[in-house]
């Protein structure tokens, strides 16, 4: 999908607009393009890309203005989760906003601390660009036809499924369609997983590995039926999030990702209390690396001497496969259009408060 025209964007917030955090200042990311508030069905929808049926009840308004997401257990029956986000469809094109060029982000939310069984991480505030939602994902130039590149940019994650003290920060993970794929033999459906696969069902292509999502199609994303849960060699687990007909062959995609160099301990800061989630994301230039950095309460996450810093080096689409962590990998955030997301599964009701975008101006972003 190309998007020819670009908009003025909704500013949806209160009459007095906030002064931009100074994280945000020191990168010229004064204007308040998207936020303070959250408001269902004004700049937030239900999600309801990638063949996800969103569900009444899985996002309530509150009178104070916030938003819970999975209140009473209710998510939108997918196995997804239950899920807001900046945009929606609408026939076969998409309507709302989406943000591109670098950006400060802050959501303000809370959820449960307490653990439960392990799972994908959520809650959680996220990006995913535009064009993978609706079905359309960038081609790799130079490439076969049907061998994509796409990138998801993760804010936050928490780490509920097995540490109640921690989350993740920003996460780059730059996927293509270098991979393998698998059969699935006995069929799955929402919210089951098989570990049943055997040396035959790994059909081909480069390692797979968890995290992974699994689509119907090599390189085309049409149907996303599930991830790569657990496994090793030639004997996997998938969790589907959507009915898996018996026989049907899926393809994962290769990626690499980034994680902001490790989990971060709140450090006595309770996730059951509001907390302030920042993720700066900053394009590269000719002479500078682009790169990203998380923020808890205003405060920069410091990791420890020699952890590793997310940077890449300027988009270049002569670049071949696969990315390199350093230069090529994550390049390609700063050429792409994306849709805000936040969501959370039946275990942890996400309560947000606010979801606020700093940027230099509207001028990289679409609103259709």
């Amino acid at each position: 999908m190309t998007h020819q025209a670009f908009y003025q964007g909704m500013n949806i917030g209160s009459a007095a607009t906030p002064s931009p955090p100074p994280q945000a200042r020191a990168h010229g990311y004064n204007s308040l393009t998207y936020g303070q508030n959250v408001t269902l069905n004004t700049n937030y929808y239900l999600f309801d890309f990638l063949d996800v049926t969103p569900v009444t009840g899985q996002a309530a308004q509150q009178s104070d203005g916030s938003i819970i997401l999975s209140p009473n257990g209710i998510s939108d029956g997918s196995g997804y989760g239950a899920n807001i986000c900046s945009a929606q469809t609408n026939g076969a094109s998409w309507s709302g906003k989406v943000f591109g060029g670098g950006m400060y982000t802050e959501i303000v939310a809370k959820w449960p601390s307490t653990t439960g069984p392990g799972g994908l991480p959520f809650p959680a505030y996220w990006m995913l660009s535009i064009d993978f939602l609706t079905g359309d994902p960038l081609q790799w130039p130079g490439q076969a036809t049907g061998y994509i590149h796409r990138i998801e940019l993760d804010h936050v994650q928490s780490e509920l499924a097995s540490l109640p003290n921690y989350y993740s920060g920003v996460d780059v993970i730059d996927w293509y369609s270098e991979s393998g794929s698998v059969k699935i033999v006995g069929g799955i459906t929402p919210g089951a997983t098989t570990s049943t696969l055997t040396v035959s069902d790994v059909v081909s292509g480069a390692p797979i590995s968890t995290g992974q999502g699994v689509y119907a199609g090599a390189g085309t994303n049409s149907t996303l039926y599930g991830y790569i849960t657990a496994g090793s060699g030639t004997s996997w687990t998938i969790g589907a999030v959507a009915t898996v007909p018996s026989g049907t062959t899926l393809y994962c995609l290769g990626q690499v990702s980034q994680p902001s160099n490790g989990l971060v301990n709140y450090h006595g800061v309770s996730s059951a209390n509001y907390n302030t989630y920042g993720s700066l994301w900053v394009p590269a230039t000719s002479t500078t690396p682009g790169f990203v950095q998380p923020f808890l309460n205003g405060n920069l996450v410091v990791y420890a001497a020699g952890s590793p810093v997310i940077q890449w080096d300027q988009y270049s689409s002569a670049n071949p496969p696969p990315p390199i962590i350093g230069t090529s990998a994550a390049s390609l955030t700063d050429e792409s259009k994306f849709a805000l997301i936040a969501g959370t599964r039946a275990l942890w009701p996400m309560q947000i408060q606010s979801i606020s975008v700093w940027q230099q101006s509207d001028a990289n972003n679409v609103v259709q």
